[in-house]
């Protein structure tokens, strides 16, 4: 994987409808980016911003990507900082936070989509992490409704059984521990996504020890941003998630006190599915029931584009 700036994609190259390139965040900080435009060339009344979960890169999300640009809907992806195309040189070297990605990086993409699709209202669909990112910077107009896919609180708490036990264990030793003697912390090699920068590592486990899980140093919840985001919120969940049961969806979801907040828990065959878990939901073999039913909540009323 690719983590230095000269090896990006050059924008404008290879495919008019798929531009990938850089964006900058308010600090400077350069972000790799892609931008997906409809086919038909026209200038999209609807677009979305994904933000992706946490060590994830933005390539995971391609096909869903390209799934809403072929329904009319313009799209940028982009990888926060320290990860994927945005992480340049040694993680070690790397000095962001999870706060970071939601105060500094999730709002540069807002701004490249409104720039990309000045006509479009935008919509945000947020997976894990990215759910809650939405509700850190102060709302100011931009975004039109949100949609989260197991985006959870992760205060050890809301789990049960032997995860309870694996929880905590990672909160307050394993993720502090590690993070402290490499430099940061090898989510790679333990088969949990990309390698996370050691602040990004410990504000995490910061949070999961805390019961108000979104917290600053001094552990003041961190909620300015969540009451001022008054927008339709869609959260799906699924039974069959390990790494967000029930109770911790509900509970971050709560903070969004001024949105309108429509839940939907769902075992693998209420959706015609197998299995779901916690990546499933933007596979491709979803296009047609959990996708379409998405496209149908992001399009709403009275927006053009190409239903499902």
């Amino acid at each position: 994987m690719s983590a230095h700036p000269d090896r990006l994609p050059l924008a404008g190259t290879a495919n008019p409808t798929r531009c990938d390139t850089t964006i900058a965040a308010a600090d400077g900080r350069s972000l790799g980016a892609s931008i997906f435009r409809p086919r038909d060339g026209a200038d999209p009344e609807q677009a979305v911003v994904v933000n992706s979960a946490t060590g994830v890169p933005r390539r995971f999300y391609d096909g869903y990507a390209s799934y809403l640009r072929d329904h009319g809907i313009g799209v940028v992806l982009y990888d926060y900082r320290g990860i994927g195309d945005s992480r340049f040189g040694s993680v070690r070297a790397c000095d962001a936070t999870m706060e970071d990605w939601g105060r500094l990086d999730y709002p540069a993409a807002l701004a490249a989509a409104t720039a990309a699709f000045p006509k479009a209202r935008c919509s945000v669909v947020g997976h894990s992490a990215g759910g809650w990112l939405a509700g850190l910077p102060h709302d100011d107009g931009v975004v039109n409704s949100v949609i989260t896919v197991g985006t959870q609180s992760g205060h050890w708490r809301w789990w049960s059984g032997a995860d309870r036990v694996k929880m905590a264990a990672l909160w307050f030793g394993v993720m502090p521990a590690v993070t402290a003697a490499l430099g940061y912390y090898p989510a790679k090699r333990l088969g949990a996504g990309e390698d996370l920068p050691a602040g990004v590592a410990r504000q995490w486990a910061y949070w999961g020890r805390h019961a108000d899980y979104l917290v600053d140093e001094r552990g003041t919840p961190m909620r300015d941003g969540f009451s001022s985001l008054a927008v339709p919120v869609r959260s799906y969940s699924f039974t069959d998630d390990r790494y967000a049961p029930r109770a911790a969806v509900d509970d971050i979801h709560a903070l969004f006190v001024q949105a309108d907040v429509e839940r939907i828990h769902l075992s693998p065959e209420e959706a015609g599915a197998e299995q779901i878990g916690h990546f499933g939901f933007f596979r491709a073999e979803h296009q047609h029931t959990l996708w379409a039913d998405a496209l149908r909540f992001l399009l709403g009323p009275g927006v053009s584009g190409h239903p499902a």
